[in-house]
């Protein structure tokens, strides 16, 4: 339960809290899911868990009231380089990892 409703309800005054946090779920949920298929989802075993869900969520947090242009790149590179991506070492994997942040 990374995400309890107290997570959802935390930033009530940012307009773009929710639907960024349900953006990021999504994407975890698509890195997950792919996990499950063996090898045709990734070419080794990432378990990607509710810590990266968390820490997704906490990066988030900070950077919610950054400008939009500067706060959305710094959101990016952060949960994709650094969450997610420090953990993938095939060029390949990598790949894949940024083509599904692309969707």
């Amino acid at each position: 339960q990374a995400l309890g409703h107290e997570r959802w309800a935390a930033q009530r005054e940012s307009v773009m809290w929710r639907p960024l946090l349900l953006s990021l779920a999504a994407f975890h949920a698509t890195l997950v899911q792919r996990g499950r298929f063996g090898t045709l989802g990734w070419t080794a075993c990432y378990r990607f868990g509710d810590a990266e869900l968390q820490t997704t969520a906490d990066i988030l947090g900070a950077l919610i009231d950054k400008t939009p242009p500067a706060g959305l790149r710094a959101l990016r590179y952060s949960v994709v380089q650094m969450v997610y991506g420090g953990r993938i070492a095939a060029p390949a994997d990598r790949r894949t990892l940024l083509h599904a942040a692309e969707l």
